[in-house]
């Protein structure tokens, strides 16, 4: 549950600007994928438990493609936001006069 709120808040930056398209597709996939893959894993727990002869090759190897997706997709949200300093607006950098704004006794 946790997992998918953490995706769900990613999701809320859908329309935010970023530098270039690429950066924009990669946060808006990353945050589907982070947000999809605990609700899918959750359900196919739920209606598939596994049994000790079923742990196949090839489930656990499913399991862990996807894991090392979600852990990309985790990566590229914590580094893009780095990313996007690089192509601040000329506004995020004026100095604002804080004084002239807090009423003095």
């Amino acid at each position: 549950l946790v997992a998918m709120i953490f995706g769900a808040i990613h999701c809320t930056a859908w329309r935010t600007v970023f530098p270039s398209s690429i950066e924009m597709w990669l946060w808006r996939v990353s945050a589907l994928i982070v947000t999809a893959i605990p609700s899918l894993m959750a359900l196919v727990q739920v209606t598939h438990p596994p049994t000790p002869l079923e742990r196949t090759a090839l489930i656990e190897a499913l399991f862990l493609g996807t894991l090392l997706l979600y852990i990309f997709c985790r990566v590229v949200l914590i580094v893009l936001p780095f990313l996007t300093l690089r192509d601040l607006p000329p506004g995020a950098l004026m100095d604002i006069n804080w004084t002239d704004d807090i009423p003095h006794v």
